[in-house]
């Protein structure tokens, strides 16, 4: 008789409770998973018990920091728990520098059970899990393209969202006048002249999320 192998240990980062049971009850029913912990966040008390898991399921709504923190604080233990966000309204920009920071990949919250409990599977077996829309982006962020280093892409980030300056280095915990050193840099690798027009040739080479359109103007 052929053995079985042990079940895919699992852990769940969720910041809502509801969709936090809800993830456990797929997980509870499949043999090939094992619910390992369950928490609502992720910090530098819920990360050990994380860790004891084969994959960690994140909730992109529970993160309150980089995604690429997240990797490094769920990975910088010798038994590396393999990252699968999981989100509503996933931003290729961010799962794309996640992945390469080495997260196994994101699908979204429309996904069915069964793709849930597949996808967990796969990212214990070491698969890139994708959505097509998030391999279509990864393919036009592959085509060459300025290289901006961690900082300079946090910082367009950041920009992007309309932070100043000044708000950029605090969240980035730097003087102001490196945020603005990180911000000139790549304007300067990205041809750019300004802030509008970094955003933009960001979004073109797949650096960035398309910017949101304005909103419509009032009659």
């Amino acid at each position: 008789m052929t053995a079985q192998p042990d079940p895919i240990k699992v852990a769940v980062a969720d910041a809502h409770p509801v969709v936090g049971l809800g993830i456990e009850a797929i997980v509870n029913d499949d043999d090939r998973l094992e619910l390992a912990a369950s928490e609502t966040a992720i910090d530098e008390n819920t990360a050990p018990r994380l860790r004891r898991a084969d994959v960690v399921l994140a909730d992109t709504a529970t993160l309150d920091q980089d995604p690429v923190d997240t990797v490094a604080a769920l990975q910088s233990q010798p038994a590396e728990p393999k990252v699968l966000f999981f989100g509503d309204r996933l931003q290729p920009a961010r799962v794309l520098r996640a992945v390469r920071a080495g997260a196994a990949g994101a699908l979204g919250k429309t996904a069915t059970a069964g793709q849930i409990a597949d996808a967990i599977v796969g990212a214990a077996r070491g698969a890139a899990v994708l959505t097509p829309a998030l391999r279509t982006r990864f393919a036009r962020a592959g085509r060459p393209g300025p290289n901006l280093s961690a900082r300079e892409q946090r910082a367009l980030e950041l920009a992007a969202d309309g932070h100043t300056a000044r708000e950029i280095g605090a969240r980035m915990h730097v003087a102001e006048s490196t945020a603005k050193a990180h911000l000139s840099t790549a304007y300067r690798k990205l041809g750019a002249r300004n802030r509008a027009g970094a955003i933009r040739a960001a979004a073109e080479h797949g650096l960035l999320d398309d910017p949101a359109p304005p909103p419509p103007r009032a009659r």
